[in-house]
């Protein structure tokens, strides 16, 4: 069969005959997988994102009014900060100051502290400790000074914090071993 000039027959393509094609184009272009890869990167972060954008205006109202969290400044303000952190969170440790310096600077600011350990056993250890802190009626003191070390945490040196606070130790030792505060972290 004949054809005019400049026109092409269309014959359907089998699927080897494709996937030729693809590989083809990928190996002349494989800036096309990267350009994938940030998208589908970007997609998971964004869907990432959101979920805990519901979560949060899910659990709003428990996450404000929580009676059993520990928190800093007006307890009758209209403005509530929540903060999640770990003590071994090095960007947390950093914004310490910053909250420190708003809750001195402003008194109609509560902040609402979410002990968060993520990061290892140790954060986990301090976790338990500034919430037995808390039932002496020194959680603040002791996340500040928690923050604001730089030695390691560890046994002795949360023992060591507590004794410069004028903690009762032994209660602060029982208190973090209680099932309450292991309930609160989970």
């Amino acid at each position: 069969q004949s054809t005019a000039l400049g026109q092409e027959t269309s014959v359907p393509l089998k699927r080897p005959d494709i996937e030729n094609v693809v590989r083809e184009y990928i190996l002349q272009h494989p800036e096309v997988l990267l350009d994938s890869i940030r998208m589908y990167q970007e997609r998971e972060r964004a869907a990432q994102q959101q979920k805990l954008k519901d979560a949060v205006e899910q659990h709003q109202a428990d996450l404000i009014n929580d009676p059993a969290a520990p928190f800093a400044g007006d307890p009758g303000s209209a403005i509530t900060l929540v903060e999640f952190f770990d003590y071994h969170c090095g960007y947390c440790k950093q914004v310490a100051p910053t909250v420190a310096k708003l809750l001195s600077g402003r008194s109609n600011l509560r902040v609402v502290f979410k002990e968060f350990p993520i990061l290892g056993p140790d954060s986990t250890m301090a976790a338990k400790a500034a919430l037995a802190a808390h039932r002496q009626g020194s959680y603040f003191r002791f996340h500040q000074a928690l923050m604001g070390s730089s030695e390691p945490i560890s046994p002795g040196a949360i023992e060591r914090l507590a004794v410069k606070l004028g903690l009762d130790v032994a209660k602060l030792k029982a208190d973090m071993e209680s099932q309450d505060i292991k309930a609160a972290l989970e």
